[in-house]
């Protein structure tokens, strides 16, 4: 039986060391090193002593020089993993997987690959949201100093007039004069929200309503259903191959996936393939899964051929091919979205000032 031993502290580790020390970038260049090297049938010892002189990064010769340590004294690679604290739950669990099936090639070549996805992926959606994101930036801050500098100045300059100012002026200068007043309580109410946040971010109750909301943006909701869709794919193919039993195999991936709703369809899952279910009968009674119809008839398919390895690989690539048009598409849209909402805030603001000049230049004139 495959067992996690310390779970919340690996990820607990994993957090503080493995994303911020030791990158994806760096764990796809050791997968796949240590995958070529272990296809080219050089022992795990060896491998990880080629790896670390090769190497030109201080982090991994530091984590490969641990796991050499530990596999010197008799630990496996999957306990040597974890003892590192520098890699993730789904990395030890995968390891494990493929140490107790005989698949070890297939699992680090799985890995490297998984890693690889998530870069391509990442950049993808930087390339694509990286200009928007500079602009909405820019144009908060430019927002930012009519509403505290500016427009307060012309309100002086108006109340001299001793005329009536227009609605839309006048709506424009109690905003600003609203936004300089509570300033301080409105960045006290955002870090205590970051605080919030924090704290409550591993809660069941919290994650299972903020996966609710996230789901229901457009694009943005869809774009991140079908990301953890194609990870659950990966684990899915890994342990067909691995011929791990079901039920066995949903409590692992359950701890693997780190998405709420597709946890709760393994449990869900586990549960009913315990009682004599088949998978398709699993997933379809869940509402997420039962809007996928190309899932469950691949999944129909796979299982009544006896060949669920090959319709989860092909589900899986699928879904990365979905990713990269959606994000292709999400880029496109939030460009020209972004940019207009900036023209018409900012228009509205500079189009409050001058009304008044119009007036007492129309007055003057009369």
């Amino acid at each position: 039986m495959l067992r996690i031993k310390g779970a919340s502290n690996i990820l607990s580790r994993d957090i503080s060391l493995g994303t911020n020390k030791f990158s994806d970038k760096k764990k796809n260049a050791f997968f796949q090193e240590l995958s070529l090297l272990t296809v080219s049938k050089i022992n795990m010892l060896e491998s990880l002593v080629m790896i670390s002189t090769q190497t030109k990064c201080k982090i991994t010769r530091s984590i490969v020089q641990k796991l050499k340590d530990s596999l010197i004294k008799g630990s496996s690679l999957s306990e040597s993993l974890e003892s590192t604290g520098f890699f993730s739950l789904y990395d030890i669990s995968s390891i494990r997987i493929g140490e107790e099936t005989g698949l070890l090639e297939k699992v680090l070549q799985e890995l490297a690959s998984y890693y690889n996805d998530i870069i391509e992926q990442r950049k993808r959606i930087i390339n694509s949201l990286t200009y928007p994101v500079v602009v909405l930036l820019i144009a908060i801050l430019v927002v930012a100093f009519m509403l505290g500098f500016l427009v307060p100045m012309f309100s002086g300059i108006f109340k001299q007039f001793g005329k009536d100012l227009p609605g839309l002026t006048v709506i424009v200068i109690n905003i600003a004069e609203w936004f300089s007043e509570h300033f301080l309580l409105i960045s006290i109410i955002l870090f205590i929200v970051f605080l919030l946040y924090k704290i409550f971010r591993d809660k069941e109750l919290f994650r299972d309503y903020s996966s609710r909301i996230v789901l229901r943006i457009p694009f943005i909701g869809n774009l991140i259903l079908k990301i953890y869709l194609a990870r659950l794919c990966v684990f899915l193919e890994l342990m067909t191959s691995a011929k791990i039993p079901l039920n066995k195999g949903f409590d692992l991936g359950k701890q693997m996936i780190n998405f709420y709703p597709l946890e709760k369809i393994l449990l869900n899952a586990s549960e009913m393939i315990f009682t004599g279910n088949d998978l398709k009968t699993c997933f379809s009674e869940s509402n997420i899964l039962v809007k996928e119809q190309r899932f469950i008839s691949l999944l129909a398919v796979g299982e009544s051929t006896n060949r669920l390895n090959e319709s989860f690989k092909r589900l899986k690539e699928i879904y990365q091919k979905e990713v990269k048009e959606i994000s292709s598409v999400i880029g496109n849209l939030v460009e020209p979205f972004v940019i207009i909402f900036i023209g018409i805030f900012v228009g509205i603001i500079l189009i409050s000032m001058y009304l008044p000049m119009f007036q007492l230049g129309t007055s003057i004139s009369t």
